[in-house]
């Protein structure tokens, strides 16, 4: 009788209070979600992994019976050594980052040669393609000099007659503005490769004003004033400029002629020669930019 009576006390004394065992519920009530029921396994692959050494079958062909239909080029119908792209100019302007202002010379200007000229707006000029440019400038450059230095008195008159010295006054005011303005039409890539063609007009305007206090300086006649206001226009560049892209290289190579009143300079054994006159010139370069030429024939001429 005891031996039973063992076991059944053992079994009492396990049990544990009913106030643990509510704690115990509580506390499994506060648990996670994730941490009282386990989620069950997936069996699929996650999307973007794979098993390694498994692959999935491929969908039933898709067989398309257009009587008529023209097949398309094969790849090796295309060029693979250049790829076109839209001109770069135009491609900044469609992001919105720069924009055109015919006031701010710093932004991107067609006027100054940085954007080709649309042929739809100029329907005028006998131009096609977007590969022409053009180019204006204008320089103001202005000289003020006030000088002095001896000047003798008029033999036949002078300014003032209350000089009766050997020398006059000597201080005299030059004045000279001078205007240049030039445009430019050029069909041809913008950097490294020259211009195709290329027209180009530049003109000079100057004003002048010198004022001296004596006669006969400025002009031989005595009756004359000392002073004078004079103003010339001149041509510094009308020319046209041809450009053979058939002998061009890879390295840019290139033989141009050129017609016209346009600039050269020389060396002559240390002499400059440095003008704006009317001829003709071929010039250019061969092997790589190491041989280079210039044939040239001016005539002198008073502009």
């Amino acid at each position: 009788m005891s031996l039973l009576l063992i076991p059944a006390a053992l079994f009492a004394q396990s049990a544990p209070p009913p106030e643990e065992a509510e704690k115990s519920a509580e506390q499994q009530q506060q648990q996670p979600e994730w941490e009282q029921d386990a989620p069950p396994v997936d069996p699929e692959i996650i999307e973007g992994r794979e098993r390694p050494g498994y692959t999935d079958p491929l969908p039933e062909p898709v067989e398309q019976e257009n009587e008529g239909a023209v097949r398309a080029p094969p790849p090796q119908a295309f060029p693979t050594d250049q790829v076109p792209v839209p001109d770069r100019w135009r491609l900044v302007e469609s992001l919105g980052l720069v924009k055109e202002n015919l006031l701010d010379p710093y932004n991107q200007n067609t006027y100054k040669g940085d954007r080709p000229i649309n042929p739809d707006k100029v329907p005028w000029l006998p131009i096609t393609g977007d590969d022409w440019f053009f180019v204006a400038n204008l320089i103001s450059d202005t000289v003020y000099e006030p000088r002095t230095f001896p000047i003798p008195v008029g033999i036949q008159t002078t300014e003032d007659p209350d000089r009766l010295d050997v020398f006059g006054n000597d201080f005299s005011t030059v004045l000279s503005q001078t205007f240049i303005a030039g445009v430019a039409l050029l069909k041809g890539s913008t950097a490294y490769k020259p211009p195709s063609v290329e027209y180009r007009v530049t003109l000079a305007y100057n004003v002048n004003y010198v004022d001296v206090p004596e006669r006969r300086v400025l002009f031989v006649e005595p009756s004359l004033e000392s002073d004078r206001l004079d103003d010339f226009l001149g041509v510094q560049e009308a020319f046209v400029d041809y450009h053979f892209t058939e002998f061009d290289t890879d390295r840019f190579d290139f033989i141009s002629i050129r017609a016209g009143i346009q600039p050269f300079q020389s060396d002559f054994r240390g002499f400059l020669f440095n003008d704006q006159q009317l001829g003709v010139r071929l010039f250019g370069s061969r092997d790589n930019n190491r041989v280079q030429f210039n044939l040239g024939a001016f005539w002198r001429l008073e502009k």
